[in-house]
């Protein structure tokens, strides 16, 4: 209710642009976490917390990542033209080789 508040502070304040970078990105965060949480818990068993806040960064990594070269083209030119987008990618880089 307070951040729906027209000039509330606490409004303001979810609306910086760390917090909204974040938020445009927690749901690749969200998908890409667990996956990785496993694959870590695979690779090292016995990991403290170190290696938590590692994979936690790598999978902040991953979620840009895959927000500016998956969920990006595929808002704007769809489903096809994504999927076109991203294979012109991967064979003009291959092309450079």
């Amino acid at each position: 209710i307070w951040a729906a508040v027209r000039g509330a502070r606490f409004g303001r304040w979810l609306d910086t642009p760390v917090l909204r970078w974040i938020g445009e990105r927690s749901y690749g965060i969200y998908l890409w976490h667990w996956p990785l949480f496993v694959l870590a818990g695979v690779a090292w068993p016995a990991a403290g917390v170190d290696v938590h806040l590692l994979v936690a960064a790598v999978a902040v990594l991953v979620a840009a990542a895959s927000y500016r070269w998956l969920e990006q083209p595929v808002r704007r030119r769809g489903l096809r033209g994504g999927i076109r987008s991203l294979s012109g990618f991967a064979t003009e880089s291959w092309s450079r080789l």
